[in-house]
């Protein structure tokens, strides 16, 4: 399921005058599983990769690093 960000991102990207999905354009069955780009925008001068974290990949910041409390560099 896509993050609210990412079904933004596409809403944004489906109204933008120009922008080419590769999904749609390669929709064919003989192009599935294979490794490409999600859109072409302005005349197919820029190539872009969509990417959204599923995870919150942060880690917990349980308490202050030392040096950094301390000013240390």
């Amino acid at each position: 399921m896509p993050s609210d960000l990412e079904s933004r991102s596409l809403r944004f990207l489906a109204t933008l005058l120009g922008a080419e999905s590769l999904d749609d354009l390669l929709g064919d069955p003989k192009f599935d599983g294979q490794r490409r780009a999600d859109y072409l925008l302005f005349g197919r001068r820029v190539i872009l990769e969509l990417k959204s974290l599923e995870t919150d990949t942060a880690f917990p910041a349980s308490k202050p690093d030392r040096r950094f409390a301390e000013g240390e560099r």
